[in-house]
């Protein structure tokens, strides 16, 4: 996957059940990080569409940030791959489009945008 210009690596774990992004942002601040973690808890309500929702009985959703690096991981609870690797594309995705779609400055600093060529 990639996203201004870089690429995201993905590791899958079969004996965790899991898939890891180690790097989905960089550069994250505290006060940031605690709104991505709303974000993220937010995927799993039932405010979000079916569709785009990740079924807290299927998959759980978690992050770290070390040292200003945050990684994702969704854990499937109920051993369905296909589902947990087509639903954490689709969270990555959403957290670039709509996530960062409210952070525009903290884009133009983490991924060294031009503020006026956006």
């Amino acid at each position: 996957m990639w996203f201004r210009n870089r690429n995201y690596e993905f590791v899958v774990d079969t004996k965790k059940a899991s898939i890891v992004c180690p790097v989905v942002l960089p550069q994250v601040d505290a006060a940031l990080y605690a709104k991505l973690k709303t974000f993220l808890k937010s995927r799993q309500s039932d405010e979000v569409p079916t569709h785009r929702r990740i079924d807290p009985a299927k998959a759980k959703i978690t992050s770290t940030n070390r040292a200003g690096n945050v990684a994702i991981t969704l854990t499937a609870k109920d051993g369905d791959y296909e589902y947990t690797v087509r639903k954490f594309v689709n969270l990555i995705n959403e957290v670039f489009q709509v996530f960062l779609h409210e952070h525009f400055d903290y884009q133009v600093e983490a991924f060294d945008l031009d503020p006026d060529q956006p």
